[in-house]
């Protein structure tokens, strides 16, 4: 049987990923101002601008799905990295790992995968990678969203 983080987030997952999606969307207004300033942005300083974007967003929409502990974003050169702790418990078995990884990236490819296509820096080489932990650090997923698994869809 799931276990009721678990169930939680996955009948919340339509609210986690509107969050997800709003928080990386309220990143825009950022990314829009540092244009204005500087039209010949590099990806990697521009990656480092949407991750800037992305943690206000996170501070002004903190989790409400009752899973997710902490949520933050940096950039890694052309890689902007989300990063979510999610309070499940440590027993977890791969089989319920399986169930979550399937309908957690159902939701979450195809909408990140929007925005980064929508995204002038796409075709330069923007990435994004959403990364979730357990409250130990354990990664439970990893998902790297880029120009070929992006094109596929």
């Amino acid at each position: 049987m799931l276990l009721y983080p678990l169930v939680k987030l996955m009948q919340n997952s339509k609210i986690f990923i509107l969050l997800l999606l709003s928080c990386i969307l309220s990143s825009c207004a950022k990314r829009e101002e540092i244009d204005t300033y500087n039209n010949e942005l590099d990806v990697p300083t521009y990656a480092k601008s949407v991750a800037e974007g992305a943690n206000i967003g996170f501070a002004n929409n903190p989790p409400s799905d009752g899973v997710t502990i902490s949520q933050k974003a940096y950039a890694d050169g052309k890689v902007v990295v989300y990063e979510y702790v999610l309070g499940i418990r440590n027993n977890v078995t791969e089989r319920e790992l399986k169930i979550w990884r399937s309908a957690t990236r159902s939701e979450v490819v195809p909408g990140a995968c929007n925005i980064l296509i929508n995204d002038k820096f796409y075709r330069d080489g923007l990435q994004f990678r959403y990364i979730y932990l357990n409250r130990s650090g354990e990664v439970l997923d990893d998902i790297l969203l880029n120009q070929p698994a992006c094109d596929v869809l």
